[in-house]
């Protein structure tokens, strides 16, 4: 996927952008940083860190139900809450997922936008961390203190892959940016707009 994002910047002639990305995102903008640091001005990951982690339960389910909700030709997004409720009790969490169905015009059932398939057939990989380097530009981490992830015990492995980064957490669980949108995104803004 890192190889996806270098292309698609370089195919764009985008200008070092700023990238950011929660989750597997993150560990995909890492991965690019790291690569490519000529292409990265700056770096934002939202609650994940530069480790290897065994395959995320959650990850899995999460992938198994929308799924479910695709194969069930659900044509309401009620009902496709209601399934993914059985496993996902956060509200916040369950319609950040439902972002990824969409209402097909064809026959009015919800079908997913990403391919879901090649995503859960690739979660041990994405889950993984096999990535040399080192990237020095400004890194904002934003981790949620209730989630498993952005710990203390990674911080030695986030100063060695990324010496220039800034912690900032909010209180949540591992969907930041759905349980805090605006905290996230202002932490997003004074990130981009200043001078590092």
């Amino acid at each position: 996927m890192a190889q996806d994002l270098i292309r698609f910047i370089e195919d764009h002639q985008l200008a070092t952008p700023t990238l950011m990305g929660h989750s597997m995102g993150g560990k995909v903008v890492m991965h690019t940083a790291l690569e490519r640091p000529d292409l990265v001005s700056k770096l934002i990951v939202d609650d994940m860190v530069p480790k290897e982690f065994g395959l995320a339960h959650d990850f899995a389910l999460y992938v198994q139900k929308l799924q479910e909700i695709e194969q069930s030709q659900i044509t309401s997004q009620g009902r496709a809450d209601e399934m993914l409720k059985t496993s996902e009790p956060d509200i916040s969490v369950r319609q950040f997922l439902l972002t990824n169905m969409k209402k097909s015009k064809a026959d009015g059932t919800y079908k997913s936008r990403i391919p879901l398939q090649l995503l859960g057939d690739s979660l041990k990989d994405i889950m993984g961390w096999d990535i040399k380097g080192q990237y020095n530009g400004p890194t904002l981490f934003i981790g949620g203190k209730r989630s498993p992830y952005v710990k203390p015990p990674s911080y030695p492995e986030m100063k060695r892959f990324f010496p220039n980064y800034t912690l900032k957490e909010l209180d949540t669980g591992h969907w930041v940016h759905a349980e805090m949108p605006r905290e996230f995104m202002q932490l997003v803004e004074e990130f981009i707009t200043s001078s590092f």
